[in-house]
C-alpha cells in the first residue's frame, strides 16, 4: 500500500500533514512488515525513514 500526503493548507495546519511526503508499507505478518517513509522536493528525496515491526 502506498499513501501520499496532499498539498493542502487546511490539512496541514489541522493535521500537521506536510506536503511531498510519501509512506509504502509492505508485508502483513507481524514481524515481517515495515513502513518507509519518503520525502521528496523538486522530484529528488531529500529524507528517508524507515521502521520495521519486530
Amino acid at each position: 500500500m502506498s499513501i501520499t500526503s496532499p498539498d493542502n493548507h487546511l490539512l496541514q495546519v489541522a493535521a500537521d500533514i506536510r506536503p511531498g511526503w510519501n509512506v509504502t508499507i509492505r508485508g502483513t505478518q507481524l514481524g515481517k512488515r515495515s513502513a518507509t517513509f519518503t520525502r521528496r522536493e523538486g522530484g529528488k528525496v531529500v529524507e528517508r525513514l524507515r521502521f520495521a515491526a519486530v
